[in-house]
């Protein structure tokens, strides 16, 4: 029997770097900050037993690199979808994404950006949230067809992760 919620990880991707500027914006890689922090919050996900099943990212090279630092830290490979949508995306673009997986998928981790990311978190929690790079904010979303899109206002968020409050 599936779990009548879903949980849905949305992460703002890690602190990047903007040394080279001619680097198109999709093209800026992590800094050290961000190659410190992405495993961290990897660890973290670990520890609190929310690794996910399927992860939905961002082609931008910043997001990419912040997954790629995160997956190797997993206990298991996780299936990825790459999706050039999700960079920049607003939030009814992140919501349609995540509401176009499976239904028993769950958790799902979303690597994207601000200021949609930001705004979904924020709509969903009904209160600002800011979300700086690296920060993961955890909702549980009802399990429905349609749900993720048609009720924001039922998700409920469980605990904000900054990777500044890692030790």
């Amino acid at each position: 029997m599936r779990s009548p919620t879903r949980t849905v990880l949305l992460m703002r991707h890690a602190k990047s770097s903007w040394d080279d500027p001619g680097l198109g914006d999709d093209q800026r890689p992590l800094n050290h900050r961000g190659r410190r922090d992405a495993p961290r919050v990897a660890d973290w996900l670990v520890a609190q037993r929310l690794v996910p099943e399927q992860v939905l990212c961002s082609t931008a090279v910043r997001a990419v690199e912040t997954l790629e630092r995160m997956l190797e830290r997993f206990p298991s490979p996780v299936p990825v979808c790459f999706e050039p949508k999700l960079y920049l995306a607003p939030p009814n673009q992140i919501l349609s994404s995540i509401a176009a997986l499976s239904d028993g998928v769950s958790p799902v981790l979303v690597v994207s950006h601000n200021p949609g990311l930001e705004q979904l978190v924020s709509a969903a929690a009904e209160r600002w949230i800011p979300m700086p790079t690296g920060a993961v904010a955890v909702f549980e979303v009802p399990h429905s067809p349609g749900s993720a899109a048609d009720a924001l206002e039922a998700w409920q968020l469980q605990t904000l992760l900054e990777p500044r409050r890692l030790a």
